[in-house]
């Protein structure tokens, strides 16, 4: 009887520490590089005239597959280590512009009509904004569509579950496609998954005892 309140209150006592580390994780997630690993990059989709892939996912061995979009106008490398960083300054724009797409804002556009054409033209709102490539001139596909997304996040707020996919400076053979992701606290799952694999060792050894 002893030993099984024994093994309650230590139980108890590490889910309460579970807990304690994850709100503490909280305070602190934005402030955290996470390194992720990507095994493959995934692309596809119309090119909207711009010669370029619009369409592009991150397979990760912690976060599974990521919806992603590309804010640099270099090659792509897959199974090379990321990080999850804070958007930089510069990047700003782009982050509202993805935090629109990822919340359904896009999407529920009127100009806006299937899923696959959401993800095109932010993508291709992504690059204007970042001047990866020039879309201010009327007539050419998903101009429309991408000035509306422009105009939707101009004056809006960066999600807190977005991202920045950071490559390594001198991943090879060079430098690499950072992207935009949504990962809704990042830094927390990771603490989550942690802890429930302590509690999943204590309760072996309890089982054991």
């Amino acid at each position: 009887m002893a030993n099984k309140k024994l093994n309650l209150l230590k139980g108890s006592w590490l889910i309460l520490l579970c807990i304690g580390v994850i709100l503490l994780g909280a305070n602190y997630s934005r402030a955290t590089t996470i390194p992720i690993n990507v095994y493959d990059i995934l692309f596809g989709g119309p090119s909207g005239g711009t010669g370029f892939y619009t369409e592009y996912w991150l397979a990760t061995d912690e976060f599974g597959v990521l919806d992603a979009f590309c804010v640099e106008d270099y090659g792509l490398d897959a199974k090379i280590d990321y990080a999850l960083v804070d958007v930089p300054t510069e990047k700003e724009y782009a982050a509202k512009i993805a935090s629109r797409y990822f919340d359904g804002s896009v999407l529920a556009l009127d100009i806006i009509n299937t899923q696959t054409e959401a993800k095109v033209s932010t993508q291709l709102a992504i690059w204007d904004v970042l001047t990866i490539f020039d879309y201010s001139v009327a007539g050419l596909p998903y101009y429309n569509q991408v000035q509306a997304i422009e105009a939707l996040a101009y004056n809006s707020n960066i999600s807190d579950s977005i991202y920045l996919a950071k490559s390594p400076v001198n991943g090879p053979p060079g430098p690499s496609q950072d992207y935009l992701v949504s990962v809704p606290d990042a830094s927390i799952m990771l603490l989550l998954g942690s802890s429930l694999m302590g509690l999943a060792v204590f309760s072996r050894k309890s089982k054991r005892t």
